[in-house]
């Protein structure tokens, strides 16, 4: 792979850590509410990265379960307790 392969992987793996990091906070601040439905468009012109990277970070808070995701429905925020909310934020 060449020198400039590598370079695209890095700026959307960073793409990738921005979008996860800012979904991260906007949940756990509550921007995002429980059930809110996180349609993939919407959050790429939000946070101003590709779908690709909003992809990615939804599939990571999938497993950290701040967000669900259903077959035929798509991503939605999780319900979280406050008890799991503290566990997250420590």
């Amino acid at each position: 792979m060449s020198y400039k392969g590598l370079k695209i992987v890095s700026i959307q793996k960073s793409l990738t850590v921005t979008a996860y990091e800012n979904l991260r906070i906007d949940i756990l601040k509550g921007t995002l509410r429980p059930t809110e439905r996180l349609r993939i468009t919407a959050l790429s012109e939000r946070y101003e990265v590709g779908a690709t990277a909003i992809r990615e970070a939804l599939s990571r808070l999938v497993s950290d379960e701040l967000v669900d995701f259903e077959d035929q429905k798509g991503f939605a925020v999780a319900c979280v307790s406050k008890t799991e909310l503290l566990d997250l934020t420590q």
